[in-house]
């Protein structure tokens, strides 16, 4: 049957969890989770150096006979915003934020919230309840004219105050400090403080006239069974503790029924095949690994592209040209089982997969049967 659900119209290019064909969910597995998030701008942040994406070139990997390829069973996740209410949450988010005399604006996919015309910001939305608060009255960027002026333009007609200009002389919040401050303004706004990792960036801004700019960069990846996902939380603090800016979502991770498995040899050689590598291909994994080759280059003419060489096929011993042909070759030695983030018709879904390495580097592959990818979008002619 077709069970075609709608596809990601808003994916931003070379976004890796955002995919935009075939379905993979079947509509019975996905679309009956009530309250599914659905995917946000800003709502998620993407962190390159420790999550996994898709590169430009596809391994194809060579598992190894030591490699387990017994099936099994394992639950996935979907962040849900079932049970929550988003104008409770909205009161909620502007107390914590310390919003006087909130102006609330209801369209019908958000809120829209603001103190006065350039004063401090909120917008919820509705859907996943992603949402985003910024102070341009309290911003880091500060023009190098007004530097050490210590004023402030609050109440003129710039919407950009110089008030950052008055912490340059100042001492950013130590990384100990501006860690806890998170950690309070984050769990009264709801998040599960116990299951992110943490990290804080005091440069994260640079420097104004050789002067680094003291607000403090402090992110909260959701862990989902100690598995990163693509979401997380974000704050930017002056030396005050006063808050420059601050993003979150409030979707949970609401665990499915069990899917079935396949073993980790099998996942493995997915790489060699159509119905994964269009569209689910393994994730690269940067953390701590190589930025270099990825495995054995194969079968590449060494002169092609250097000189006039390149303008002529190879060939055979009985003088037939001959295809090039060029891939990363890994061969994977070890697999461990976890969980993998996509966005999937918009609903962000964490999906049993293995952690398959080989060759110095890492990948994360999906590891569910074969029966749970919905073929919608094939064409059979």
């Amino acid at each position: 049957a077709n069970n075609s659900l709608s596809a990601p119209t808003n994916c931003a290019r070379n976004n890796p969890s955002c995919v935009t064909g075939a379905n993979l969910l079947s509509a019975d597995t996905l679309a009956n989770q009530p309250g599914a998030a659905s995917k946000s701008l800003g709502a998620s942040s993407l962190r390159t150096d420790m999550l996994p994406y898709y590169g430009s070139v596809q391994p194809w990997f060579v598992p190894s006979e030591s490699l387990s390829d017994e099936p099994g069973k394992s639950a996935g996740y979907v962040f849900s915003t079932e049970g929550q209410d988003p104008k409770t949450i909205l009161d909620n988010l502007t107390g914590v934020l310390g919003m006087a005399n909130p102006k609330v604006k209801d369209d019908k996919t958000s809120f829209s919230v603001r103190t006065t015309e350039h004063g401090s910001h909120l917008w919820l939305n509705k859907g996943d309840l992603s949402w985003y608060y910024s102070n341009p009255e309290n911003n880091p960027w500060c023009e190098e004219t007004q530097l050490n002026t210590k004023s402030s333009t609050q109440g003129s007609a710039s919407p950009l105050s110089s008030q950052g200009c008055a912490f340059m002389d100042d001492r950013a919040l130590s990384d100990d400090t501006a860690s806890a401050e998170a950690k309070r303004i984050f769990k009264a706004a709801g998040l599960d403080i116990s299951n992110v990792e943490w990290e804080v960036i005091p440069n994260y801004f640079g420097t104004i006239d050789e002067k680094p700019i003291p607000f403090v960069h402090v992110s909260a990846t959701i862990l989902v069974n100690g598995n990163k996902t693509h979401m997380s939380w974000s704050i930017d603090l002056a030396p005050d503790k006063s808050i420059s800016s601050a993003q979150g979502i409030l979707a949970k991770p609401m665990k499915t029924a069990e899917y079935d498995t396949v073993g980790a040899k099998t996942a493995a050689l997915r790489s060699h095949d159509l119905k994964w590598t269009s569209m689910y291909a393994a994730q690269s994994i940067y953390a701590g690994m190589s930025n270099g080759p990825l495995g054995t280059g194969v079968a590449v003419d060494s002169n092609q592209g250097t000189d006039d060489s390149s303008k002529t096929p190879n060939r055979d011993s009985e003088g037939r040209p001959l295809l090039n042909l060029s891939f990363d070759k890994v061969d994977i030695s070890s697999a461990t089982p976890g969980l993998i983030g996509l966005y999937v018709n918009e609903t962000y879904v964490m999906f049993p997969a293995y952690k398959l390495c080989g060759s110095g580097m890492c990948w994360l592959q999906i590891s569910i049967a074969d029966k749970y990818l919905n073929d919608g979008y094939l064409t059979n002619n």
